[in-house]
Protein backbone atom coordinates (compact mmCIF):
# COMPACT_ATOMS: atom_id res chain seq x y z
CA UNK A 1 0.00 0.00 0.00
CA UNK A 2 2.86 2.36 0.79
CA UNK A 3 4.28 1.86 -2.70
CA UNK A 4 0.88 2.64 -4.24
CA UNK A 5 0.57 5.86 -2.26
CA UNK A 6 4.11 6.82 -3.24
CA UNK A 7 3.26 6.18 -6.89
CA UNK A 8 0.19 8.35 -6.56
CA UNK A 9 2.39 11.13 -5.20
CA UNK A 10 4.47 11.09 -8.37
CA UNK A 11 1.32 11.51 -10.44
CA UNK A 12 -0.05 14.34 -8.33
CA UNK A 13 2.78 16.85 -8.39
CA UNK A 14 0.94 19.29 -6.14
CA UNK A 15 0.68 16.86 -3.23
CA UNK A 16 3.77 14.73 -3.75
CA UNK A 17 5.39 15.66 -0.44
CA UNK A 18 2.36 14.91 1.82
CA UNK A 19 1.74 11.61 0.05
CA UNK A 20 5.39 10.61 0.38
CA UNK A 21 5.26 11.32 4.10
CA UNK A 22 2.04 9.33 4.35
CA UNK A 23 3.78 6.48 2.51
CA UNK A 24 6.64 6.65 4.99
CA UNK A 25 4.21 6.37 7.92
CA UNK A 26 2.69 3.28 6.35
CA UNK A 27 6.17 1.76 5.99
CA UNK A 28 6.94 2.58 9.62
CA UNK A 29 3.71 0.96 10.77
CA UNK A 30 4.52 -2.13 8.74
CA UNK A 31 7.93 -2.26 10.42
CA UNK A 32 6.31 -1.97 13.86
CA UNK A 33 4.02 -4.90 13.06
CA UNK A 34 6.95 -7.04 11.88
CA UNK A 35 9.07 -6.26 14.93
CA UNK A 36 6.18 -6.96 17.28
CA UNK A 37 5.58 -10.31 15.60
CA UNK A 38 9.23 -11.33 15.90
CA UNK A 39 9.83 -10.09 19.43
CA UNK A 40 6.59 -10.88 21.28
CA UNK A 41 4.00 -12.74 19.21
CA UNK A 42 6.57 -15.22 17.85
CA UNK A 43 7.72 -16.50 21.27
CA UNK A 44 4.09 -16.77 22.39
CA UNK A 45 3.18 -18.96 19.40
CA UNK A 46 6.31 -21.06 19.95
CA UNK A 47 5.26 -21.61 23.56
CA UNK A 48 1.78 -22.70 22.46
CA UNK A 49 3.33 -25.23 20.07
CA UNK A 50 5.46 -26.49 22.96
CA UNK A 51 2.35 -26.96 25.10
CA UNK A 52 0.61 -28.87 22.31
CA UNK A 53 3.62 -31.17 21.90
CA UNK A 54 3.70 -31.82 25.65
CA UNK A 55 -0.02 -32.58 25.62
CA UNK A 56 0.57 -35.32 23.05
CA UNK A 57 3.36 -36.84 25.15
CA UNK A 58 1.30 -36.53 28.31
CA UNK A 59 -1.60 -38.32 26.64
CA UNK A 60 0.66 -41.29 25.95
CA UNK A 61 1.85 -41.30 29.57
CA UNK A 62 -1.75 -41.27 30.81
CA UNK A 63 -2.58 -44.20 28.55
CA UNK A 64 0.36 -46.11 30.01
CA UNK A 65 -0.81 -45.26 33.53
CA UNK A 66 -4.30 -46.55 32.68
CA UNK A 67 -2.74 -49.76 31.36
CA UNK A 68 -0.90 -50.23 34.67
CA UNK A 69 -4.21 -49.89 36.51
CA UNK A 70 -5.89 -52.26 34.09
CA UNK A 71 -3.13 -54.86 34.64
CA UNK A 72 -3.74 -54.66 38.38
CA UNK A 73 -7.51 -55.06 37.99
CA UNK A 74 -7.16 -58.02 35.62
CA UNK A 75 -4.75 -59.79 37.98
CA UNK A 76 -7.13 -59.15 40.87
CA UNK A 77 -10.03 -60.67 38.92
CA UNK A 78 -7.92 -63.68 37.96
CA UNK A 79 -6.87 -64.17 41.59
CA UNK A 80 -10.53 -64.14 42.61
CA UNK A 81 -11.36 -66.79 40.01
CA UNK A 82 -8.50 -69.06 41.07
CA UNK A 83 -9.43 -68.62 44.75
CA UNK A 84 -13.03 -69.52 43.97
CA UNK A 85 -11.90 -72.61 42.07
CA UNK A 86 -9.71 -73.64 45.02
CA UNK A 87 -12.61 -73.18 47.44
CA UNK A 88 -14.92 -75.13 45.16
CA UNK A 89 -12.42 -77.97 44.92
CA UNK A 90 -11.96 -78.02 48.70
CA UNK A 91 -15.73 -78.15 49.23
CA UNK A 92 -16.41 -81.05 46.87
CA UNK A 93 -15.91 -83.65 49.53
CA UNK A 94 -18.75 -82.11 51.48
CA UNK A 95 -21.25 -82.23 48.61
CA UNK A 96 -23.03 -85.48 49.33
CA UNK A 97 -26.40 -86.59 48.02
CA UNK A 98 -28.77 -83.89 49.29
CA UNK A 99 -26.27 -81.53 50.81
CA UNK A 100 -26.73 -77.89 49.83
CA UNK A 101 -23.82 -76.07 48.19
CA UNK A 102 -21.49 -74.24 50.59
CA UNK A 103 -22.12 -70.54 51.00
CA UNK A 104 -20.35 -68.37 48.42
CA UNK A 105 -19.77 -71.09 45.81
CA UNK A 106 -23.03 -70.55 44.01
CA UNK A 107 -25.68 -72.86 42.62
CA UNK A 108 -23.88 -73.21 39.27
CA UNK A 109 -20.76 -74.71 40.85
CA UNK A 110 -22.90 -77.08 42.90
CA UNK A 111 -24.87 -78.30 39.88
CA UNK A 112 -21.68 -78.77 37.87
CA UNK A 113 -20.25 -80.96 40.63
CA UNK A 114 -23.42 -83.01 40.81
CA UNK A 115 -23.41 -83.57 37.04
CA UNK A 116 -19.76 -84.65 37.18
CA UNK A 117 -20.62 -87.01 40.02
CA UNK A 118 -23.44 -88.60 38.01
CA UNK A 119 -21.15 -89.01 34.99
CA UNK A 120 -18.46 -90.53 37.17
CA UNK A 121 -15.92 -87.88 36.27
CA UNK A 122 -15.40 -86.46 39.74
CA UNK A 123 -11.73 -86.37 40.75
CA UNK A 124 -10.69 -88.89 43.35
CA UNK A 125 -9.28 -87.63 46.64
CA UNK A 126 -5.64 -87.90 45.56
CA UNK A 127 -6.17 -85.95 42.34
CA UNK A 128 -8.23 -83.38 44.22
CA UNK A 129 -5.48 -82.88 46.78
CA UNK A 130 -2.87 -82.40 44.04
CA UNK A 131 -5.05 -79.87 42.25
CA UNK A 132 -5.65 -78.00 45.47
CA UNK A 133 -1.91 -77.81 46.16
CA UNK A 134 -1.30 -76.43 42.69
CA UNK A 135 -4.08 -73.90 43.12
CA UNK A 136 -2.74 -72.88 46.53
CA UNK A 137 0.69 -72.34 45.00
CA UNK A 138 -0.82 -70.38 42.11
CA UNK A 139 -2.78 -68.23 44.55
CA UNK A 140 0.41 -67.33 46.42
CA UNK A 141 2.10 -66.39 43.16
CA UNK A 142 -0.90 -64.32 42.07
CA UNK A 143 -1.09 -62.57 45.43
CA UNK A 144 2.55 -61.49 44.99
CA UNK A 145 1.85 -60.38 41.42
CA UNK A 146 -1.26 -58.44 42.47
CA UNK A 147 0.69 -56.69 45.23
CA UNK A 148 3.50 -55.82 42.80
CA UNK A 149 1.01 -54.60 40.17
CA UNK A 150 -0.78 -52.47 42.77
CA UNK A 151 2.49 -50.92 43.97
CA UNK A 152 3.60 -50.29 40.38
CA UNK A 153 0.28 -48.67 39.48
CA UNK A 154 0.32 -46.43 42.56
CA UNK A 155 3.98 -45.45 42.06
CA UNK A 156 3.41 -44.69 38.38
CA UNK A 157 0.35 -42.55 39.17
CA UNK A 158 2.21 -40.67 41.90
CA UNK A 159 5.18 -39.98 39.65
CA UNK A 160 2.89 -38.87 36.83
CA UNK A 161 1.11 -36.40 39.11
CA UNK A 162 4.45 -35.15 40.45
CA UNK A 163 5.86 -34.48 36.98
CA UNK A 164 2.59 -32.87 35.91
CA UNK A 165 2.71 -30.50 38.88
CA UNK A 166 6.33 -29.55 38.14
CA UNK A 167 5.56 -28.92 34.47
CA UNK A 168 2.46 -26.84 35.22
CA UNK A 169 4.36 -24.70 37.74
CA UNK A 170 7.18 -24.04 35.27
CA UNK A 171 4.86 -23.38 32.34
CA UNK A 172 2.63 -21.11 34.40
CA UNK A 173 5.58 -18.85 35.21
CA UNK A 174 6.87 -19.01 31.63
CA UNK A 175 3.46 -18.25 30.15
CA UNK A 176 2.98 -15.31 32.53
CA UNK A 177 6.31 -13.86 31.43
CA UNK A 178 5.62 -14.39 27.72
CA UNK A 179 2.13 -12.90 27.94
CA UNK A 180 3.57 -9.91 29.78
CA UNK A 181 6.17 -9.40 27.05
CA UNK A 182 3.54 -9.75 24.34
CA UNK A 183 1.29 -7.16 25.99
CA UNK A 184 4.24 -4.79 26.46
CA UNK A 185 5.12 -5.25 22.80
CA UNK A 186 1.55 -4.48 21.74
CA UNK A 187 1.47 -1.36 23.91
CA UNK A 188 4.78 -0.10 22.54
CA UNK A 189 3.76 -0.81 18.95
CA UNK A 190 0.48 1.08 19.21
CA UNK A 191 2.09 3.91 21.20
CA UNK A 192 4.56 4.45 18.38
CA UNK A 193 1.84 4.04 15.78
CA UNK A 194 -0.32 6.71 17.47
CA UNK A 195 2.66 9.05 17.50
CA UNK A 196 3.31 8.48 13.78
CA UNK A 197 -0.33 8.89 12.76
CA UNK A 198 -0.76 11.98 14.92
CA UNK A 199 2.16 13.54 13.06
CA UNK A 200 0.77 12.80 9.59
CA UNK A 201 -2.94 13.59 10.11
CA UNK A 202 -2.52 17.42 10.14
CA UNK A 203 -0.40 17.20 6.99
CA UNK A 204 -3.02 15.13 5.19
CA UNK A 205 -5.78 17.48 6.31
CA UNK A 206 -4.00 20.42 4.67
CA UNK A 207 -4.14 18.78 1.24
CA UNK A 208 -6.36 20.66 -1.18
CA UNK A 209 -7.24 19.21 -4.54
CA UNK A 210 -8.77 21.37 -7.22
CA UNK A 211 -11.78 19.72 -8.89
Amino acid sequence: MAVSVQGLGFLESGITEPLNRFSNVLLEFSTHLKNNSEQSTGPFIHNIHSLLAYSQVNRSVLKLRDQKQLDFEELTDYLSQVSLERDRLAARSGLGGGVAPPSGLGLGAYLRDRVEAIRGTVDDDKTRVEKKKKLDQRIKELESEVTAAHDTSDAFSAETLKEQAIFEHAKRAEMKEILGEMVDGQIEMYRQAIKDWDSIIPIMQRIRVDV
